[in-house]
C-alpha cells in the first residue's frame, strides 16, 4: 500500500511536486506526512496558473513569474510578476514595445506619429548639444582657455598696430616678449604673431561653419537613424579637424 503526497512551498504555498509518503514504523497501514505536504491532490492548473495551498485548501492562482512582461505605460520591463497577479493587474503585457514611438492602446502597441515627431525633436536637440560640445572641444584645443584667447587677441592687435606703423617706434610688449623668447627681430616676431592669428581665426571660422551647418542638417533629418548618422559625421569631422590642427604658440 502506498500513499501519494503533494508538496507545497512553506511560504508561498505553491505546488512543488509529489512523492510517496514513508510508512509509519509505529502504526501499521499509516504513513508519515511531513510538514509542507498533504495527501489531498491539487487541482490541475492551466497555462500561466499554479495550484497554491492556502488555509488547508488548494486554490488556482495566476502565475506569470517566468514570462517577461512590460509596463504598458512606457514599455519598460517588469522585474518579475508576483505570484497571484495577472498582467492586467500589473498594467503590463507580455508583448514587447516595438519602439519608443508606440503607445499602449486597445490592448496592443500602436504606432503614434505625434509621439515619433516629439521624440525625434528631443533627439535632435540632444544631438545638437553634442555637436556644440564637440565644437567647444575643437576650439579649446586650438586656442586654450578664455584668458589665453584674450592674450592672443591682444598680441594680434599689438602686432597689427606695429605692422601698420611700418615696424617703427616702440615695440609693443606682446611683440617684444615673443621676439625675446625666440631670439628674433621685432618685425619677424610681429609677422609670426599675425600669421598664427590668421591661421587661428581661419580654424575658428571653419569650426563655426561646420558646427552651424551640421546642426541644421541634424534638424532637417526626418528620422532617427539619419539624425544620429548626421550628428556622428559632424562630430567626427570636428574631432579630425582638431587632430590636424596644432594650437597656436605665440
Amino acid at each position: 500500500m502506498t500513499l501519494p503526497i503533494y508538496h507545497y512551498h512553506p511560504t508561498t504555498g505553491e505546488y512543488l511536486g509529489s512523492s510517496l509518503a514513508d510508512p509509519d514504523p509505529l502504526q501499521p497501514d499509516a504513513f508519515l506526512i511531513p510538514h509542507g505536504a498533504t495527501p489531498d491532490a491539487p487541482p490541475t492548473a492551466g497555462e500561466h496558473e499554479i495550484a497554491v495551498r492556502l488555509d488547508g485548501s488548494w486554490l488556482i492562482q495566476p502565475d506569470w513569474r517566468d514570462v517577461p512582461l512590460y509596463h504598458t505605460a512606457d514599455g519598460s520591463p517588469v522585474s518579475q510578476a508576483p505570484l497571484g497577479q495577472t498582467p492586467d493587474e500589473l498594467t503590463a503585457t507580455p508583448l514587447p514595445r516595438p519602439s519608443a514611438a508606440h503607445i499602449w492602446q486597445d490592448d496592443c502597441w500602436s504606432f503614434d506619429p505625434e509621439r515619433q515627431t516629439a521624440l525625434l525633436a528631443e533627439l535632435q536637440a540632444s544631438l545638437c548639444q553634442s555637436v556644440d560640445a564637440a565644437a567647444d572641444a575643437a576650439r579649446l584645443a586650438v586656442a586654450g582657455d578664455a584668458l589665453r584667447v584674450i592674450e592672443y587677441q591682444r598680441a594680434e592687435g599689438e602686432a597689427q598696430a606695429y605692422r601698420d606703423a611700418r615696424y617703427s617706434g616702440t615695440v609693443p610688449p606682446a611683440v617684444a616678449s615673443w621676439a625675446d623668447a625666440k631670439g628674433w627681430t621685432a618685425r619677424r616676431a610681429a609677422d609670426d604673431i599675425l600669421a598664427e592669428a590668421a591661421r587661428w581665426n581661419a580654424t575658428l571660422y571653419a569650426t563655426r561653419d561646420r558646427r552651424l551647418k551640421g546642426k541644421e542638417e541634424v534638424r532637417a533629418a526626418t528620422d532617427v537613424a539619419t539624425a544620429q548618422a548626421t550628428a556622428e559625421a559632424v562630430i567626427t569631422a570636428l574631432r579630425m579637424d582638431t587632430q590636424s590642427t596644432v594650437s597656436i604658440s605665440a
